[in-house]
């Protein structure tokens, strides 16, 4: 149902916590299997009250810009509590910055 509202709308409602917001997080480094000798790769994440949900996959550059190779995997966790799932939500984020992932300039809307 929110796909179907205009751009206009989607940001008005991510300022009032409707849509969470997605952060994302890529990754380039070196791959001698690839004709290029490069690897991206893109994760995203999102927490919404107790549920924590990751997308990860392949990557590639598209004027000048890293957008997913097909449909991206995901993951989801339920917790028992919000609390617990910030925690989770801060402790994925925190295991990627340390792998070499680096945040994007901006938060991608959700599609």
């Amino acid at each position: 149902m929110l796909g179907l509202l205009p751009v206009a709308c989607t940001g008005i409602l991510r300022q009032l916590s409707i849509i969470p917001e997605m952060k994302t997080f890529f990754f380039v480094g070196r791959n001698p299997e690839n004709d290029c000798g490069m690897s991206w790769k893109i994760w995203k994440i999102r927490r919404v009250g107790r549920t924590v949900e990751t997308f990860w996959g392949a990557g590639t550059k598209e004027k000048h810009r890293l957008v997913p190779v097909g449909k991206l995997q995901s993951r989801r966790w339920s917790f028992r509590s919000e609390t617990k799932a910030i925690a989770c939500y801060q402790e994925r984020i925190s295991e990627k910055l340390r792998k070499g992932y680096e945040p994007s300039t901006r938060s991608m809307p959700r599609r």
